[in-house]
């Protein structure tokens, strides 16, 4: 626990001097190249800095219910272990998409974020029917396991904003429609 705040925060002064350095360079004359490195770095820095809040944001709700010493069933757990392995997975693919900007590396990511989009209406319809047979009775447990859900697929979003930045800013910039299926 105490690793992922001190990450976290870690991630925030990255962000804060990341930033402020592209600001620094926003002042020059930038060429095209340039402008999409420019706006793809911007933007993948929120990303990024926006998933390490996005974990912090799941920590605490297993210290909630750790503190009431209430606990998810092992379906719920095996479903949240698989969508933080996809959600770890999509964002090493992430950020090898947006190193290399290979084409394969980001339809990979947005495989993947497709798949866990389904996998979370999956877990979502699974976790109703625990509930409704009164495998899963705590308030707490029903409320917080749907909520860390959500951060998972919104971690999910980002990994693939990542993995696009640089298609999206090239497409935006030359007022070109991207390859595919890559405008959300």
């Amino acid at each position: 626990k105490d690793s992922v705040y001190e990450l976290e925060n870690a991630i925030n002064i990255l962000d804060t001097k990341i930033t402020d350095y592209l600001v620094l360079i926003s002042h020059e004359t930038l060429n095209d190249h340039d402008s999409n490195d420019y706006l793809a770095n911007m933007k993948t820095i929120k990303d990024l800095e926006r998933i390490g809040d996005l974990c912090i944001n799941i920590i605490k709700y297993y210290e909630a219910i750790y503190d009431e010493k209430e606990d998810f069933s092992d379906e719920a757990r095996k479903d949240l272990e698989t969508m933080m392995n996809m959600v770890i997975d999509m964002l090493h693919h992430a950020v090898k998409a947006f190193d290399g900007h290979l084409i394969d590396d980001i339809n990979y990511v947005d495989e993947k974020e497709a798949d866990l989009d389904y996998f979370n209406k999956k877990a979502k319809q699974r976790h109703i029917k625990r509930v409704s047979h009164k495998i899963e009775k705590s308030t707490l447990v029903n409320s917080t396991y749907v909520d860390i859900l959500a951060n998972l697929e919104r971690m999910g979003d980002h990994c693939q904003n990542i993995a696009e930045a640089y298609i999206l800013e090239e497409s935006a910039y030359n007022n070109e429609e991207p390859e595919s299926a890559f405008s959300k």
